[in-house]
């Protein structure tokens, strides 16, 4: 009689956390749901789960959020925590498009552009963009910049490649647009040659996260280039941020 009892005091106490889990889940708000996902996905006060972070943004996009969707068209893009399915990630950042997510407008675009689970367009990848562009998306205004740069779908203009890269961290400070910045001015490329100038951009990239930003400037730091004194300790640290940061010349 003992044991029965016990199984049925087990039985109850999950039943109870199950219920409870359930509860908290259809209290919160889809925003809520989202931002459990992103601290799962960031291991961000506890420890990192796709999984997790799956489960949640998929609840969170039950519930209506477009960026939800675009966080689960991410993962399929990139294959975190899942097997990488382009098609998927098409379909739900199309989803999180019509849901309102400019991230979501910047995925479909950038699958356009580089011909993932679809044939290249890049008209249809400016399209997507310039609408992710419309709702403030810096990372799109780069990836316009990006089309500029490199001519694609477009005739090459590294004047309008740097107004859009300007726009970008005007926006949003993002250091891959940072990067672009310096390298043209490393380069001369849309405007004068200028190698100080360009340190400067390379610096504020690669504190911002960059990682060819950082090797570029522990080259100019190594050889004392554009204006700065030469420190060779300093630039074998940003060498080996670089190198932790994934960054192979």
């Amino acid at each position: 009689m003992k044991w029965f009892l016990c199984i049925l005091l087990t039985v109850s106490l999950i039943m109870g956390v199950f219920a409870c889990a359930l509860a908290e889940a259809e209290a919160l708000s889809a925003e809520d749901m989202l931002a459990k996902g992103i601290q799962y996905e960031a291991g961000d006060g506890v420890e990192q789960d796709y999984a997790q972070a799956m489960e949640w943004y998929l609840k969170a996009a039950e519930a209506g959020s477009g960026e939800a969707m675009y966080k689960i068209g991410k993962f399929f893009q990139a294959g975190i925590g899942v097997d990488t399915d382009y098609a998927l990630a098409m379909e739900w950042a199309l989803k999180g498009s019509e849901a309102g997510s400019s991230s979501a407008m910047n995925l479909v675009g950038y699958l356009y552009s580089f011909g993932l689970g679809v044939d290249v367009d890049y008209n249809l990848a400016m399209e997507w963009y310039l609408k992710a562009v419309e709702a403030g998306n810096a990372k799109a205004m780069n990836n316009v910049g990006e089309l500029y740069y490199y001519g694609y779908g477009v005739e090459q203009d590294y004047k309008l490649a740097m107004e859009w890269y300007l726009k970008a961290v005007d926006a949003e400070n993002l250091p891959d647009s940072m990067f672009n910045i310096g390298w043209m001015y490393d380069n001369g490329e849309g405007v004068k040659k200028d190698v100080k100038t360009a340190a400067e951009w390379y610096r504020k990239s690669a504190e911002g996260g960059n990682a060819e930003a950082m090797y570029r400037y522990a080259q100019m730091l190594e050889k004392g280039q554009g204006g700065l004194k030469k420190d060779k300790e300093l630039a074998q640290e940003w060498y080996d941020k670089a190198e932790a940061a994934g960054y192979k010349p």
